[in-house]
């Protein structure tokens, strides 16, 4: 049993900290990031935090953060978190990720540059999905119903599984998108990024961060 299953209680949360404990070992290119020393680990953790300064939001920065020392403090390393979190740039205030006008969905289709975006666009107004649900959902989630409608079921076979509902207009951005795609197989993802590989949660904001900016203010 590794410490995730272990220690965390909830599927949601154990998924979404082996994502980012996951991200942080790729990153580091050592098999084994768990025995290296702790200074040389402190510096590894350094040299992440800069890389994601360049990469994600300063939103997701401490949820990432928080992850990789859940996964270092249950196997006894001692390392300076307090200080790494003093690198974690300021967060910035959000530009209507939770509250979108009708007007305002009218103007970020409008601004979207791709078939995927506006599909985005629409997913997310129909289903209400978080990030995280949304980059994991598969072809094989979806089911086409009647009246040119389709639910998307989150999390299957977990107990955070739950079923949401395309409307017929957002399930026709999802099929003018999948229809630009190379690769559309049941196992692979309803969203991906520009080369068919899975995407990312930081890619996923900074779509909406860049279209939300450009939305002209009242």
């Amino acid at each position: 049993m590794d410490v995730f299953d272990k220690y965390l209680k909830t599927d949601a949360t154990k998924r979404t900290y082996r994502y980012h404990w996951n991200r942080f070992t790729t990153f580091s290119r050592h098999k084994d990031c768990i025995n290296l020393s702790d200074k040389r680990l402190y510096s590894l953790i350094e040299e992440y935090i800069l890389h994601l300064k360049k990469t994600v939001s300063p939103n997701s920065m401490t949820a990432i953060l928080s992850a990789i020392e859940f996964v270092y403090s249950m196997n006894d390393k001692v390392i300076n978190f307090k200080k790494l979190r003093r690198m974690l740039p300021a967060r910035i205030k959000k530009t209507g990720f939770d509250k979108w006008k009708t007007t305002d969905i009218r103007e970020m289709i409008k601004i979207a540059n791709s078939p995927r975006n506006r599909a985005l666009i629409y997913f997310l107004c129909s289903t209400g999905a978080r990030k995280e649900a949304i980059i994991e959902s598969k072809i094989k989630d979806m089911t086409t119903l009647e009246k040119g409608c389709c639910s998307i079921t989150f999390y299957p076979g977990s107990t955070d599984e739950y079923t949401a509902y395309l409307t017929p207009e957002a399930f026709g951005f999802l099929k003018a998108y999948h229809k630009t795609r190379l690769k559309l197989g049941s196992e692979d993802y309803i969203f991906t990024n520009l080369k068919d590989g899975k995407l990312g949660a930081g890619s996923l904001n900074d779509n909406f961060r860049g279209i939300i900016s450009q939305i002209p203010e009242d």
